[in-house]
């Protein structure tokens, strides 16, 4: 039988590594849109977030995990917003849908547009950024094959996959140069814009 106080400090203990996690990551993005990724050093973070370097390196291996580190679930949450979209939706669909559910918080999200601006300004975030990305193609792939109206090969469900990453990617770029732009309907545009021009 269980050891409920085992659970419950397990529990504990991971609540803790997240709110430190968090707040190292947060102390951390302020510095990077403040005075640059490069001239932020590590020092820098754990000084303004009250840390040592020991317990940095324990949350994050390098200065770019920590930026890395805020989109790294994203793929996994689009993911499982494709496997909950209705059963009678198409697959590109499905996918447009899952982004805009997933964005449509990013508009109010104090810095968003800075800290995507960030990766694509820097070469070397913007290369781990797309290799992140990349890992990302499966699990839409994956996610589309378990569907009842996805019954495709797995070219077609990889292509399906890699085609949506393509369509939010331009999203995203075109919102990070619009201040008035809203990100969820230029995902739902940009889509469109795929669609008309794939016929579906």
């Amino acid at each position: 039988m269980p050891d409920a106080s085992n659970e419950n400090r397990l529990s504990l203990r991971e609540r803790k590594h997240a709110l430190v996690c968090n707040e190292i990551g947060h102390v951390a993005m302020q510095l990077f849109l403040e005075r640059g990724f490069d001239a932020t050093t590590v020092d820098d973070i754990v000084k303004a977030a009250g840390v040592g370097r020991r317990t940095f390196f324990r949350y994050f291996e390098t200065k770019e995990a920590v930026v890395l580190s805020a989109s790294e679930a994203f793929g996994k949450t689009v993911a499982d917003a494709i496997a909950e979209q209705p059963a009678d939706c198409e697959p590109l669909r499905a996918l447009e849908n899952a982004f805009v559910v997933v964005v449509d918080a990013y508009d109010r999200e104090p810095g968003a547009r800075a800290f995507h601006r960030l990766i694509e300004e820097h070469p070397m975030l913007r290369a781990r950024n797309l290799d992140q990305q990349e890992r990302w193609c499966p699990l839409f792939a994956a996610a589309l094959g378990r569907r009842v109206r996805a019954k495709r090969n797995a070219m077609a469900l990889e292509l399906l996959a890699r085609t949506s990453l393509a369509a939010f990617r331009t999203a995203l770029s075109h919102w990070s140069a619009d201040p008035k732009a809203n990100l969820a309907r230029t995902v739902a545009s940009t889509f469109a814009t795929l669609r008309e021009g794939l016929g579906l």
